[in-house]
């Protein structure tokens, strides 16, 4: 199993990581940056988290 990493500095706070997989990230709500929420994820969600 692939373990997820993000990079808060490529960030653009778009929303599309957790409009793609939402068990997987979040937003903070105050600048939009990604939250990792799941740095393990089952391999049935390996493709979504690849396109988000």
């Amino acid at each position: 199993m692939s373990r997820i990493e993000v990079d808060e500095a490529r960030c653009v706070a778009g929303g599309q990581c957790v409009m793609t997989a939402d068990d997987v990230f979040d937003q903070r709500d105050d600048d939009g940056v990604v939250v990792l929420l799941d740095a393990d994820p089952p391999e049935e969600r390996l493709e979504a988290v690849r396109r988000a």
